[in-house]
């Protein structure tokens, strides 16, 4: 593994679990848990547009040979 790619691993972990500590934050002040609950059909959709845009989009990483 290069190292630039361990670099961005890592910087990409610590986000993610910042990220996931920070959440008790957004839960526990009314105002930003109202930004990001959603209903039933809202979240289906953005299930449905995440999961189109994954599938369609390049990952960025280079086809094995």
């Amino acid at each position: 593994m290069k190292k630039s790619t361990r670099i961005t691993s890592t910087a990409i972990l610590l986000l993610l679990l910042l990220a996931v500590w920070g959440g008790q934050f957004v839960y526990r002040d009314p105002q930003w848990a109202r930004m990001f609950t959603l209903g039933k059909e809202s979240l289906a959709w953005a299930i449905i547009v995440y999961g189109l845009a994954a599938s369609v989009l390049p990952s960025g990483e280079k086809p094995s040979e």
